[in-house]
């Protein structure tokens, strides 16, 4: 902490620390030079979160994108509701029951659809005007890594567009996964 007349700042320790679990993540690690794929094959920004089951909360772990990515409010280390994003309903249909009883019930019917066809979508929830495509990283057994999700997300009018998003998002997790299980074995 740092005081500055007569308020309080975080110092730059706590950034310093902050860098190093991010960067010490290897689900993140795993999961960049597939961002960076899907980011240059679609033009729209991509993507990676986890949950924080206790705040219904996804935390954005990285962010690649162009300029149009400087306009969302997403950021690295930042939250948003998971109910309203993407990413966050990928993670929210694969999350545990004590999660899934706060989970609001209007959800509870696209939950059961992304658990069916491995995608979620944000239709102008979070932000008006951006739709997003996300599918969870998950997998089973000992190096499963931890649960998070893959996005890309731009205006609206272009995702709801292009065709064959949901099967480039869905492939960039599986990659993302398989990537993050070989380096935790």
């Amino acid at each position: 902490m740092r005081r500055d007349a007569h308020t309080y700042r975080l110092g730059m320790r706590i950034m310093e620390l902050g860098a190093l679990v991010i960067h010490q993540d290897r689900v993140r690690e795993a999961a960049a030079p597939h961002l960076h794929q899907l980011h240059a094959t679609t033009g729209l920004v991509a993507h990676l979160a986890i949950l924080d089951e206790g705040a219904a909360d996804v935390v954005y772990l990285d962010k690649v994108g162009n300029r149009f990515g400087t306009l969302l409010p997403s950021r690295i280390g930042g939250r948003l509701p998971a109910a309203r994003t993407g990413v966050g309903k990928a993670l929210l249909a694969h999350a545990p029951r004590a999660t899934a009883a706060r989970i609001p019930e209007r959800l509870h019917a696209e939950l059961a659809q992304i658990r069916e066809r491995g995608v979620a979508h944000d239709r102008e929830e979070a932000i008006r005007g951006v739709a997003c495509v996300a599918a969870p990283v998950v997998g089973a057994g000992e190096c499963t890594p931890a649960p998070a999700a893959a996005s890309v997300c731009g205006p609206a009018q272009r995702v709801r567009s292009a065709s064959g998003l949901p099967s480039l998002v869905r492939q960039a997790a599986a990659h993302i996964w398989r990537t993050s299980a070989n380096r935790a074995c």
